[in-house]
């Protein structure tokens, strides 16, 4: 899987109902799902808290979610948000509806104005290796995003992937 960094969180593909990662698999014309695994109020942990500036163990909603691209587990993925951020938002739903949750933000009335991305290649843990159902010896990619409207982070996400499956690709202006 390809994943293109520049174009996957497109303002153009919220607007035509589509998520992220159901259109950068569906325009590769691959079959995908998503099975959730957690809605829930948690306790924030410190790295979240930190974005949030809040204090570690506050509480935040998490999406938790496998996700399977032609029947192959590729990814499991964390989304973070602040509790006013999604009250009575779909984002605490499973389905998110058309665009998914960054749709649900700006229709909030966050407007998502960039994103930050910290990429990782490490070994997985157990627990990781067995959710993805990796071979042995077959390291994973950790994926920080946070989105943010103006200044303010209003999602963190943490995304564990095996590293056999994915290629990052990223295309930007070149600077001044």
């Amino acid at each position: 899987m390809i994943r293109v960094g520049s174009d996957r969180i497109a303002r153009h593909h919220r607007d035509s109902g589509k998520a992220a990662f159901q259109a950068e698999v569906e325009a590769a014309g691959l079959n995908w799902r998503q099975e959730m695994l957690e809605l829930a109020d948690v306790p924030a942990p410190a790295w979240v808290a930190e974005w949030f500036g809040i204090e570690a163990g506050a509480l935040v909603f998490v999406r938790r979610r496998r996700t399977w691209i032609e029947n192959y587990p590729t990814q499991l993925a964390d989304s973070y948000f602040q509790l006013d951020t999604v009250e009575g938002t779909l984002i605490r739903e499973e389905n998110t509806g058309p665009g998914g949750s960054y749709k649900r933000l700006e229709e909030k009335g966050h407007r998502l104005t960039k994103f930050r991305e910290e990429i990782e290649a490490r070994m997985p843990t157990p627990e990781e290796s067995k959710a993805l159902r990796l071979v042995p010896g077959t390291p994973v990619a950790e994926l920080h995003r946070i989105a943010f409207a103006g200044d303010q982070p209003v999602e963190v996400f943490r995304s564990v992937m095996a590293a056999d499956r994915h290629v990052f690709a990223y295309e930007f202006p070149a600077p001044e």
